[in-house]
């Protein structure tokens, strides 16, 4: 009987593991950024708020991904309760594109993902 029972037991542990996991990411993003701003703050009180021009972050930006790239679209957001630059590169002569988030504060690098030519 208790050996019945264990793997049910496990897939429970497992899952809460799982669960777990997704709360801790979605919560260490917002602690991995600088600025936390209010949630009804004006797009000129966010502006205000970062310390990161939108020149510094494309700069880091771009220095990030080492190779020949353009910014192709920025925007000053709040994302997951973090003030952050919101990037879009293209790599010269490529069709795909590269997502960046900056931080609006310290201007590190938090998130990076490549996207495909469609």
């Amino acid at each position: 009987m208790v050996g019945k029972e264990f793997p049910m037991n496990k897939t429970l542990i497992i899952g809460w593991l799982v669960a777990a996991s997704a709360v801790t990411s979605v919560s260490s993003a917002a602690a991995r950024c600088s600025i936390h701003p209010a949630k009804n703050a004006t797009d000129a009180q966010l502006t205000t708020l970062a310390k990161i021009t939108q020149a510094d972050a494309e700069k880091r930006a771009l220095a990030r991904v080492k190779s020949p790239a353009k910014v192709v679209g920025a925007e000053l957001q709040v994302e997951d309760g973090c003030l952050l630059w919101a990037l879009i590169l293209k790599g010269s002569g490529r069709s795909a594109i590269q997502k960046l988030n900056v931080d609006a504060g310290t201007g590190k690098v938090l998130y990076i993902k490549h996207e495909p030519a469609k």
